[in-house]
Order: structure tokens, then sequence, then C-alpha cells
């Protein structure tokens, strides 16, 4: 799988862009504000359709226009694909191989893509809804059965919770909600498991490769459901909660895992250090978890990340990565990268918007 060419008009300051890209690695070099991270933002929106920093596509758009446009040719199992975003009208339009009823779902699985940025430090020392919003996109990315389950299971969810703010309300009906939460709960709940016991094995192995050390990394999965008692009759015990809250205290939406950091809850014990090498741990096992369960591996989106790594770091993730995965890295400057990482690389100068081919002195 990779990305062979983008094309993009009136995406964020990336006005008008025609490029194409290295099977291998590609980096972008530029100062602060140029437009590196929109272009990853952009490759990330083919990939799933939804950008990673705003919900409002209203504030994707060039200043002065009223619509944006991507465009991909990707290569899956060496079968070509072309995808077409198009969002005017306040409507969002997907076009695969020039199929005009093409869906979200359809876009799915296409193009893989796991992303590093910064910001993702918070996956350790954040809100929980952040850890459910990765399990959610990688699981849903590479198991339709899981994405029908979820897309079912908010629905009535939401359902549940706007029947909880009647003032008389029928166990029956309560009942019927409840049935189908658990039906689609366990579902999720099952592969989630699964998932987390195997990320759990990829990112310890990754951990210690980045960093040789003999520090043990582990992922806990933190259930609201508890197998002993069952989802059906953990619903049945909160019913009074609910009530007077209006709205449902239990289940896979209130679902969270832990970073462990030899046994201790990482996000108060690991140093700022530690929390990135796990991060890029953990993003490096959903590489290769993405392989193992479709034969491919995915992309990988690394904006401004290179630079905090020690020359050590950055020599093991070479390794690993060694023309089996297409990289996407972004840095304000060569000096910052490993030779052996920018020898390889097609390089890429970034100014105001403007993306040009640059040699291996980063210039033009």
């Amino acid at each position: 799988m990779y990305l062979n060419s983008i094309s993009l008009r009136n995406y964020r300051n990336l006005a008008d862009l025609d490029l194409s890209f290295d099977n291998n690695v590609n980096i972008f070099i530029g100062n602060n504000g140029q437009g590196k991270t929109n272009l990853l933002e952009a490759i990330y929106f083919i990939s799933l359709t939804k950008s990673f920093k705003t919900n409002k596509l209203q504030e994707i758009m060039n200043q002065n226009h009223d619509f944006f446009m991507l465009r991909a040719s990707i290569y899956k199992q060496d079968y070509p694909y072309n995808i077409e975003i198009n969002y005017n009208d306040n409507k969002k339009h997907i076009m695969i191989n020039n199929n005009n009823e093409s869906k979200f779902k359809d876009v799915l699985g296409l193009l893989n893509a796991v992303l590093f940025v910064p910001e993702d430090l918070y996956l350790i020392k954040g809100n929980p809804s952040l850890r459910r919003k990765l399990l959610d996109i990688e699981l849903s990315k590479i198991y339709p059965k899981y994405l029908i389950s979820l897309s079912a299971y908010y629905q009535i969810l939401k359902q549940r919770n706007a029947y909880l703010k009647e003032d008389k309300l029928d166990p029956l009906v309560i009942d019927s909600f409840d049935d189908l939460l658990v039906n689609h709960g366990e579902i999720i709940k099952k592969y989630r498991e699964e998932f987390i016991v195997e990320l759990s094995n990829l990112t310890l192995e990754f951990y210690q490769l980045i960093s040789a050390s003999k520090d043990i990394i582990s992922l806990e999965y933190q259930c609201t459901i508890k197998d002993e008692i069952g989802y059906y009759e953990c619903l049945k015990k909160s019913i009074q909660r609910d009530c007077y809250l209006h709205q449902t205290n239990v289940g896979i939406h209130r679902d969270d895992f832990k970073f462990l950091l030899n046994g201790k809850d990482a996000s108060s014990f690991a140093s700022q250090g530690e929390q990135r090498t796990i991060v890029l741990a953990i993003k490096l096992g959903l590489v290769e978890y993405i392989y193992r369960h479709t034969k491919e591996y995915p992309i990988l989106l690394l904006d401004d990340v290179m630079s905090e790594l020690d020359e050590f770091r950055q020599e093991n993730l070479i390794k690993y990565l060694n023309e089996k995965v297409q990289t996407f890295i972004t840095t304000t400057s060569l000096s910052r990268l490993n030779e052996s990482i920018t020898n390889k690389a097609q390089l890429f100068n970034i100014d105001n918007g403007t993306i040009k081919e640059a040699d291996v002195n980063g210039t033009i």
C-alpha cells in the first residue's frame, strides 16, 4: 500500500498543489506555520475522510473560497485506486474510481494511515475519549463488523439517553434498548479486548527496540462491564443512577485503557521522554498490527517527531521501517535528522503553502 500522488485545491493554505511521492521516505522541510502539518492532515483526510485537527470542515477551506478538493492516486495490493473528496455547499462528496455513489465505508481501509503528532502525548495523560477514539478508528479500518456494531451502538445509546429524560419510563422500553446495547456492546468489547492484548505485546516489542531498554510497557483494558456480572446485569444495576443522571453510565462508551511502565501508571510515573517513546512504540505497534491483519503495511505520518528522538532512536526506527513502510516526515531542518534517513528520502521544501522538490541539502 502506498500513496502515489495527491492534488489539493483550496485546502487551508495549500491552495493549488500537485505532488508525487517516493514509495519509501518523503521529508518536508519548512519553518513553522508554512503548511507542513496541513499536508499531513490532507493525507490523513484521504484515509478517513476526516481531519485530525477539527470537526468543522469549513475551517479547512482556504480563505475567500467556498469549497475544497482532495484527489489521491493510491496502490493497494498492486491495484490502483483514485479517491476524490470534494466539500461544497456544506456537504462532503466522495468518489472512488469515478463512482459518484461512494460512501465513507468504501474509503475506509483503502489507504490505511498511522499518524504521530506531538499532541499524541495526550494519549497517555489525556481524556479517556482520546484512547477510545484510537480503538474505534483502528478497529473500524480493519473490521467492517466492528464499524457496523459501533455505529449501531451509538445510535441506540443516543435514543436510550433521550428516553431517560422522559417524565415516565416504561421498563419494557428500557429493556428493548438494553437488549440492543448488549448485542452490539459485547461484539465491540470482544474486539477491543483482543486488540489490546496484541497491541500491548507489540508496544513492548517496539519500546525495547527503539530505546534498547528492558523496561516493561503494557496496555491494560479497563471495562465498565464486569465479566462476572455480565453486560445486561450491569445495565440493570445502573438503572437508578441512569434515571437520576439522564444518561447511560456503564457500557463500552465509558471504557478506557491504561499505559503501564513496569506495572505503574505511565501518566504519573513515566518521564516526558519515556512517554514520547511509549507513544511512538504504540504507533509502530499499530503499523505492525495492520500488516499482520491485512498483509499490507499502512503509510506512516510523522509530524515534527523525529527531531525529538536522539540519533540512536532514529537509527532503530529506520531499521524497522527500512523500505517496508511509506513514511512522510515533517521537520524544520534536515540537520535534526539522521543522514541514514535523509540520504534515501525524497525531499521537499515548503514555504507559505508552496511545495517544491529539494536536493540533499534541502535547497530547491
